[in-house]
């Protein structure tokens, strides 16, 4: 801020009126799955609607930019909560769980169906990828660990990188904005962004997750052999 509001010529430097404000939209997807049961890439109804949405947002940005004589814009704002390339992520795949690098794993993805990816803001880029029917465990609403299906392979430009470590050495590098679950002063769970940990939060992580068609399985019984990622047996 210093540097913005410096004098240039006799002139601030930062002037408001000549900057540029932008609607910036999320879960557009999610919005038409919620009220049309239907994702864009599954009807063309549903890619009307969401037309007609951003539309209405347009037309607004337009409307205040006659009101006021300042520019107004509108742009799809990028999801920055991610980890970085060579960060490896547990997915569940054809009967097994592996570990892969969550960059090969997008850049995979996005090269295996570049004909429906979508390109959006400075670099951004998205693929539907839910009928390669691969999972990853994730928390239910009750808290529990359940498998739900990858349906998205995003890669986008990242910002600043935490690394969380825990006490028992483990740690993980994500994006500041990504979200962990915290226990709170009244031991209630909640999302607490990276960027918000402090030395001694206690966060949740999961001791056994589940397998389709198998027993549950305890995450030290996934073990590294010959390159490859595998689950112990006992």
């Amino acid at each position: 801020m210093p540097f913005l509001t410096q004098e240039f010529d006799g002139e601030s430097y930062y002037r408001y009126e000549h900057t540029t404000k932008t609607f910036g939209f999320v879960g557009l997807n999610e919005m038409l799955k919620y009220h049309l049961g239907e994702e864009l890439h599954e009807s063309k109804d549903a890619v009307k609607f969401g037309e007609k949405v951003i539309g209405y947002i347009r037309d607004y940005a337009d409307k205040l930019k006659e009101e006021t004589g300042m520019r107004w814009t509108v742009t799809q704002t990028p999801a920055e909560s991610s980890l970085p390339y060579d960060e490896k992520i547990l997915i569940f795949e054809n009967g097994n769980y592996k570990l892969v690098k969550i960059g090969e794993f997008v850049e995979k993805y996005l090269n295996k169906y570049k004909d429906r990816a979508i390109t959006y803001g400075d670099s951004n880029i998205e693929a539907y990828i839910k009928d390669e029917n691969i999972y990853a465990p994730s928390f239910d609403k009750d808290g529990k660990i359940v498998l739900k299906p990858i349906t998205h392979a995003i890669r986008h430009k990242g910002k600043e990188i935490y690394e969380i470590v825990l006490e028992s050495g483990k740690k993980v590098r994500v994006t500041g904005d990504h979200s962990v679950f915290a226990i709170n002063s009244n031991l209630d769970v909640v999302e607490v962004k990276a960027s918000d940990l402090k030395v001694g939060d206690f966060i949740i992580t999961p001791k056994i997750i589940p397998a389709i068609g198998k027993d549950e399985v305890y995450l030290n019984e996934i073990v590294y052999e010959k390159d490859k990622w595998r689950v112990r047996k006992s």
